[in-house]
């Protein structure tokens, strides 16, 4: 077979199918950016409408949030006073449990004549006790008694004097006694 077609002629035909080539494939990047674009430019909407939603509830709730306010506040209030009322409570000292428990610890056949409590009392301070006993016995027992009760620690007989009690109780002893936690609570 003879080629007639002259070699320019070739040259010029391959050329033009490869430029129809190219024209189709811009034109498919084209339509696909085009695409894109308007895929972009729909979501971008549909973002922003959102948006605008958001923020709409965010203000209706900021104005629910601002008719409470005033409410919270004053829970807040009424939370940190309770709190101060528990700090108080809890280092509540209660006087006359101290004092039962004191009159359980004595042996039979004594009295307790004084006793003087503050917060001192309380914070370790040695308490004096002055305690009048029937007989000697009872006297030593006064100690030993104080001692074993858990209320007081460190129970130390400072005198003992048979000549100065009151009637039905001629031995007076003086003791020097710290109270314990337990004593407090």
């Amino acid at each position: 077979m003879i080629n007639l077609i002259s070699p320019e002629l070739r040259a010029e035909i391959r050329a033009a199918r490869t430029n129809t080539l190219l024209v189709r494939y811009i034109s498919i990047i084209i339509v696909a950016v085009v695409f894109i674009m308007g895929v972009l430019f729909v979501s971008y909407t549909v973002l922003e409408r959102t948006k605008a939603s958001a923020d709409g509830i965010v203000q209706a709730n900021d104005v629910k949030a601002g008719i409470y306010s005033e409410t919270k506040q004053q829970v807040d209030a009424l939370s940190a006073k309770l709190s101060e009322s528990k700090t108080v409570l809890d280092q509540e000292v209660r006087y006359s449990k101290v004092l039962t428990s004191l009159g359980q610890a004595m042996p039979a056949g004594t009295i307790l004549d004084s006793l003087k409590l503050d917060d001192t009392s309380f914070a370790g301070t040695p308490l004096t006790l002055k305690v009048y006993a029937k007989t000697s016995n009872d006297a030593v027992t006064v100690q030993p008694h104080l001692q074993s009760s858990g209320i007081f620690s460190q129970v130390t007989v400072q005198s003992t004097d048979t000549s100065k009690g009151i009637d039905g109780y001629p031995v007076s002893v003086t003791l020097s006694a710290t109270l314990t936690k337990q004593g407090i609570q």
